[in-house]
């Protein structure tokens, strides 16, 4: 791959609802009008729905390009999955500026290994590495306990605690008492809500130094064409589920054919009383189309330009009842008997 200059790469990461997703929005509100920019994300579920969350019909006519890779992890499938996405951004892209939000519950060292191993030397300039933490959930002993919600504070260059307008003091000396134990209290932290980090981070360098020997844990990628752009058959039944499972969380989401409406009201609803970690969305309804996006209280819903059809994930550390859910789903339908 010719570069004239290697392209600079961020790495977001953070646990499930840190905010990833609402920082990258608010950069790229704030991208410089001369500057072309490529967005990669990568989603726990098999759906596919943070291209829809983040961009808009004109964000390739506004340089910006977002590509999507669902099913898993990209640092575990980063032979395959993530090099194929991220070879066909550099080659017909060329962007300015690249960013990368890998899923909640992905590796980071291990994708910052392969970001700076010798495919993408001279390719990719690494810069800062952005994590964003919620604060809250240090009072759940199963997030500080996780391995990844751990990788994600020790690869930081700089910590970003998101969505400081909902703590209590409790909830910032738990984050400075958590920091200082793991020996973390030297890095960069920025308080703010909403994701507004400002663009001066951007050049911020990286600090990761990469392993002498490149072990990077490989998992299948995902096996048929739905994380695709192109529109699925649909069957009869109008809708296609899928799930996933890993470390120790389980997800399971829908595509809906764009004929069928829902009923906004009644399908916020519901997914307001749905009891499980992380909710997402995007809908056609009979009053347009809608956004979804809830971790554990923070819900937000907002509208969307365009979507190519309805789509839903849902993430939780319990198994998922997958037709009960589907039920409740297809009776928020507009028109749908109740």
């Amino acid at each position: 791959m010719e570069i004239q200059r290697p392209i600079p790469t961020h790495l977001i990461t953070g646990f499930l609802g840190a905010g990833k997703t609402t920082l990258i929005r608010h950069w790229m509100s704030r991208k410089p009008a001369d500057e072309n920019w490529a967005i990669l994300i990568n989603e726990f579920g098999e759906i596919g729905i943070d291209d829809h969350l983040v961009g808009t019909p004109e964000t390739r006519a506004s340089g910006l390009t977002i590509r999507q890779v669902p099913g898993g992890c990209l640092c575990c499938s980063a032979g395959l999955s993530l090099q194929v996405a991220l070879n066909d951004l550099i080659r017909h892209v060329r962007p300015d500026r690249l960013l990368i939000e890998p899923t909640g519950l992905g590796h980071p060292r291990e994708l910052l290994q392969t970001l700076s191993g010798p495919g993408y030397q001279g390719v990719l300039s690494l810069r800062a590495t952005v994590t964003l933490v919620d604060a809250r959930q240090l009072q759940s002993q199963r997030h500080r306990e996780h391995p990844i919600f751990n990788d994600q504070l020790a690869v930081a260059d700089v910590i970003v605690a998101n969505k400081k307008d909902a703590y209590t003091q409790k909830d910032r000396d738990a984050l400075t008492a958590y920091l200082s134990q793991n020996n973390w209290q030297d890095k960069p932290l920025e308080y703010c809500q909403q994701g507004k980090l400002p663009l001066d981070w951007l050049s911020q360098p990286s600090g990761f130094t990469p392993e002498r020997r490149h072990s990077v844990r490989r998992e299948s990628a995902p096996s048929d064409s739905i994380w695709q752009d192109t529109m699925p058959d649909f069957p009869a039944s109008g809708l296609i589920q899928r799930s996933n499972e890993g470390e120790g969380y389980y997800s399971l989401g829908w595509m809906i054919e764009p004929a069928r409406l829902f009923d906004p009201e009644q399908l916020k609803t519901w997914l307001d009383g749905l009891n499980m970690e992380r909710v997402k969305g995007a809908f056609i309804t009979s009053k347009g189309i809608f956004g979804y996006n809830r971790a554990g209280e923070d819900a937000q819903w907002w509208p969307l330009d365009e979507i190519s059809c309805s789509r839903l994930e849902l993430i939780d550390a319990n198994p998922l009842p997958a037709e009960v859910l589907e039920v409740g789903l297809l009776s928020t339908l507009s028109g749908a008997s109740k």
